[in-house]
């Protein structure tokens, strides 16, 4: 989940769920509003009871080629307790 550190956050299981929301700006870069939340816990019977952990940012795309939805993505998340991350990647997140 963008907005915390890679490994922050690691237990046997996991449940998350995630949006974004894409609008093209001009030629090929476009803009990205997304937001999300998730839980880890020991087993998944202790998801229920788990912290929950909100994420929400906004990123840029630049189509390298559109026909096959290649991009550059620089995305900037945030989530709780003021952890928050840039984030740089080819292709789409999902």
């Amino acid at each position: 989940m963008r907005g915390y550190s890679r490994g922050r956050f690691r237990d046997r299981m996991f449940g998350g769920a995630q949006a974004e929301y894409r609008s093209p700006m001009w030629h090929r870069l476009g803009a990205v509003l997304f937001s999300g939340a998730g839980v880890v816990a020991p087993t998944a019977g202790a998801l229920a009871d788990a912290r929950l952990l909100p994420t929400y940012g906004a990123g840029l795309r630049v189509a390298i080629d559109p026909t096959q939805r290649t991009a550059v993505r620089v995305d900037y998340g945030r989530g709780r307790s003021g952890n928050s991350g840039l984030y740089v990647g080819f292709n789409q997140a999902f």
